[in-house]
């Protein structure tokens, strides 16, 4: 009996987990990336959240709310040009999956 417990939750754990991989993976490289941006004045944090729904991958960017006074100084284009290169990594990364970006500055 204690064997075939085990072994059902072992079995269960690989199932739970499963969907993550494609998630943690996507977020491991844009956090790499673009977990701290600067414009050559001013550096900001990217707060980066990845979720896998079906055949689509969403992806959360918004500036860490320690940062949101410094955030009126940043460049505004320079955001805007990572938020395309966050998007271009993402779908080099996301097998063939539809990436959709919401920036929130």
């Amino acid at each position: 009996m204690k064997k075939v417990l085990v072994v059902l939750f072992f079995v269960f754990s690989i199932f739970s987990f499963a969907d993550t991989w494609l998630e943690d993976h996507i977020e491991d490289i844009l956090e790499q990336k673009y977990e701290y941006i600067s414009d050559g004045t001013t550096r900001l944090e990217l707060d980066i959240d990845v979720h896998e729904r079906k055949n689509d991958v969403l992806i959360n960017v918004k500036v860490d709310d320690d940062y949101r006074n410094v955030k009126q100084n940043f460049n505004r284009s320079y955001y805007n040009k990572v938020i395309k290169e966050i998007e271009d990594t993402a779908k080099k990364e996301a097998n063939g999956k539809k990436v959709i970006i919401k920036s929130i500055f």
